[in-house]
């Protein structure tokens, strides 16, 4: 149970072991410092340990558990060591081990953007259906819905979907949030995403998911397309200028997009750019689309204003 002390206690006091003596879980703690001190990744110095042992964590489980408390103590193994450990020891192990725990730690941990963590997350989902309550399971269901939108599969009805995950993984804790959201943000970002979906979202009045959607636009991979593709750009002008009623959340973020993104970009454009960009418009839209997007892209508006503003302190001087 406390396999860090008896690791302290046996570098103070070497234990003399002999070869009849079995004793595995204080070989482990015996041999623990060396392995840790030959710079090995955790992984390999709990093979290193679990080789002292001279027992199969499939045989005798909790060798497993003085492993895991040994190599990461108090600790939380990455995403991509949990992955590791489930698949190398199995889900029935870990579950008689305890250290089932220790890897659902890992999966809710994990940074935003960590595929091991949703990939590890569906994995647990599968296997330990039993030993997961409510809530974590719904934190993790969060993690998974990341991994289904980001591999192109997901049911319909995503906005609603998430929001009821939420719902149910309270408090969820920000990084499972901050997955799904991310997730469901890059998804409504791409080109040819569901119309259906992006309303539902638009519209949600979701104040979390709205913001997750504006920072996911700043993001260097959206910025690249827009600077590349005049369809892009014509796109997100529409959907930027659009919905001008669907709540104060999105108009705050549109607006801001429209004037902290897709404005540089814009003007940026070459004259042959800027046409391109124009006749995309107008495909995917209609004349009337195409008068909005010149009406926001004319230079005579904002130097309007800053002409009344300079000639004001001209008379006031």
């Amino acid at each position: 149970d406390r396999p860090a002390d008896a690791e302290r206690l046996l570098a103070r006091v070497p234990l003399p072991f002999t070869g009849t003596q079995a004793l595995p879980h204080l070989r482990m703690c015996a041999e623990a410092p060396g392995a840790k001190a030959r710079g090995a990744d955790r992984v390999a110095v709990l093979h290193t340990v679990l080789r002292a042992a001279g027992m199969s964590p499939f045989a005798e489980p909790l060798v497993l558990r003085t492993a895991v408390g040994l190599v990461w103590g108090e600790d939380t193994p990455t995403a991509g060591e949990a992955r590791t450990l489930l698949g190398e020891t199995t889900s029935d192990a870990h579950r008689a081990a305890g250290t089932w725990s220790n890897l659902v730690d890992a999966a809710l941990a994990a940074p935003s953007r960590d595929e091991d963590a949703t990939e590890l997350a569906h994995d647990l989902l599968r296997g330990f259906p039993q030993e997961l309550d409510a809530p974590v399971r719904a934190r993790l269901m969060l993690l998974d819905f990341a991994r289904e939108l980001r591999s192109g599969a997901p049911e319909p009805g995503w906005t609603d979907r998430v929001r009821t995950l939420r719902a149910r993984a309270e408090p969820a804790g920000p990084l499972p949030l901050e997955h799904a959201f991310g997730a469901l943000a890059e998804r409504l970002l791409a080109p040819g995403r569901p119309g259906e979906e992006l309303y539902a979202f638009v519209h949600s009045g979701d104040e979390d998911l709205i913001a997750a959607y504006g920072t996911a636009a700043r993001r260097e991979a959206v910025l690249s397309l827009l600077g590349a593709d005049p369809a892009y750009v014509a796109d997100c002008f529409t959907v930027w200028n659009a919905h001008p009623h669907a709540g104060a959340g999105w108009t705050r973020t549109r607006t801001a997009l429209l004037e902290e993104v897709l404005r540089p970009v814009v003007r940026g454009l070459s004259p042959e750019g800027l046409a391109a960009v124009e006749q995309a418009v107008e495909t995917q839209g209609n004349s009337r689309t195409l008068d909005a997007f010149r009406a926001w892209n004319r230079p005579s508006r904002s130097l309007g204003r800053l002409g009344r503003r300079i000639a004001g302190r001209v008379r006031r001087g």
